[in-house]
């Protein structure tokens, strides 16, 4: 597995955006770390470690994350800082 700091600089403001999404997603169902982990099939530490910007999940786990969230899978890795909302 790769380190965050060995990552080029163009991802890591996409990892800190898809981790401050999926936090924001998880917490609107108000689902733990755990359940979203076994809704999606992983454990909860790497749940956590997306959510921390620590790891960048593969494309298919950031799908099934939209898709169990019901999110489209760009709400997920855009800013949420770059628009307004009057997309």
């Amino acid at each position: 597995m790769r380190t965050p700091s060995k990552d080029p600089d163009f991802i890591k403001p996409h990892r800190l955006a898809l981790a401050e999404n999926l936090r924001a997603a998880r917490k609107a169902r108000f689902w733990s770390q755990e359940e979203l982990g076994e809704r999606v099939g992983v454990d909860r530490k790497t749940v956590n470690r997306i959510e921390n910007g620590s790891s960048s999940p593969s494309f298919d786990l950031v799908v099934d994350l939209a898709t169990t969230l019901e999110v489209p899978v760009e709400y997920l890795v855009r800013d949420p800082h770059q628009f307004d909302g009057d997309e």
